[in-house]
């Protein structure tokens, strides 16, 4: 079994699209308060608000983010989508079939 000795024992849900310069504060208070997970799901519509138009930057760089949480010796989950909890307005899952009919 893959990871027959892992425990993970608390997943916070964590959305990365805060403010980068608050990422190192929450991911570390996170751990303090026990954390061994950080999880997060990404909002597509803010990687790309214009169809055709990607932001990979700032508070959307997910790759920045991961690498915050591994060198604060956690785990990370990807909550991959389409639907993401529906916390949006309208969210992804609407967007999709409104616009690819």
């Amino acid at each position: 079994m893959l990871f027959s000795s892992l425990q993970l024992d608390h997943s916070p849900s964590m959305k990365f699209s805060s403010p980068d310069k608050m990422w190192p504060d929450l991911i570390s208070k996170s751990k303090e308060g026990g954390v061994d997970v950080i999880e997060t799901y990404v909002f597509w519509n803010g990687h790309e608000p214009v169809r055709g138009q990607y932001v990979f930057e700032g508070r959307y760089d997910l790759v920045k983010f991961v690498k915050q949480v591994a060198a604060n010796g956690l785990y990370f989950f990807l909550r991959i989508g389409p639907n993401v909890c529906a916390e949006w307005n309208f969210d992804l899952g609407y967007s999709l079939f409104a616009n690819f009919p």
